[in-house]
């Protein structure tokens, strides 16, 4: 078994991402610039029901001396999960242009109810067709240029999700 991934006796159906516990040497999301961003500015509904599309909406700039591009993200963790799920997952993200120097652009992104949702064991019934919610509870929302825990300039905010909905009632 490689390091890191759990064996198959603790919950893994097979090695996976979503499974390691280790320190990767460069992580999801990293990337390498002449120049540096910050961001501000996020606002993020305090609420949601579950099917509901959750903007997220932030500023960036470039406040270094090169135009370059950047490539924002935002994440969500579902730190009270009643089944595992992954610890941090990329649910959107959008590459701008900014001119080294200029003003804070706008960015606009959504989250759909898939991307925070999380899978039920429910294999003895149906492996094939698993049932999938989106559970009421706390999401963290997080934006940046890359995952929250190793990127210094990540904003977060918190969504609460107000009851819990089979994602397959939710309207695509």
């Amino acid at each position: 078994m490689c390091a890191g991934y759990p064996n198959a006796t603790s919950g893994s159906r097979g090695v996976s991402y979503r499974y390691f516990s280790g320190a990767p040497v460069l992580p999801f999301g990293f990337g390498l610039s002449y120049t540096r961003f910050a961001y501000s500015g996020l606002r993020v509904a305090a609420t949601a029901a579950p099917c509901d599309d959750i903007q997220v909406t932030f500023s960036v700039q470039n406040i270094g001396s090169v135009d370059s591009d950047e490539v924002v993200q935002v994440y969500v963790r579902t730190p009270n999960a009643s089944v595992p799920a992954p610890r941090v997952r990329l649910v959107a993200f959008q590459r701008v242009h900014l001119r080294a120097g200029a003003p804070p652009t706008a960015v606009s992104l959504t989250i759909k109810p898939a991307f925070r949702s999380v899978v039920m064991d429910n294999a003895r019934d149906n492996f094939w067709q698993p049932t999938r919610l989106v559970e009421a509870g706390i999401i963290d929302v997080s934006v940046g240029g890359g995952q929250p825990d190793f990127y210094e300039g990540a904003l977060t905010t918190h969504v609460q999700i107000t009851s819990t909905a089979n994602l397959d009632h939710c309207s695509a």
